[in-house]
């Protein structure tokens, strides 16, 4: 839910101010900005989920970031399997908005 991705921003945000105490000096800051590393986790478990899922798992679905979400671009049979992509990606915390450029093939 939002909510929740909102607490997860303030805890990363946390952590990193306590990060760039402990060593400021050693890594770049824009290695250490909260908003990029939660929103590389939140990409990769959105693809883990659709390649693990037993319905979705055998298609090539792209998954790339957008504006605090995902874009899935690629071909899948039917209806009902972009719609569970779509679904898939929606309910992954930190995800705000799923754009579903998935072919129906």
């Amino acid at each position: 839910t939002k909510d929740d991705a909102e607490k997860l921003r303030a805890i990363s945000q946390a952590s990193y101010e306590d990060v760039r105490r402990i060593v400021p000096e050693k890594i770049p800051l824009e290695q250490l900005t909260p908003d990029k590393g939660f929103e590389s986790t939140a990409l990769e478990h959105v693809r883990s989920r659709l390649k693990n899922d037993k319905y979705l798992g055998r298609f090539a679905i792209e998954v790339s970031a957008s504006n605090h979400g995902v874009k899935l671009t690629g071909k899948v049979p039917t209806k009902e399997h972009a719609r569970r992509a779509t679904e898939l990606a929606e309910s992954t915390v930190g995800i705000e908005q799923v754009q579903n450029e998935l072919q129906i093939e």
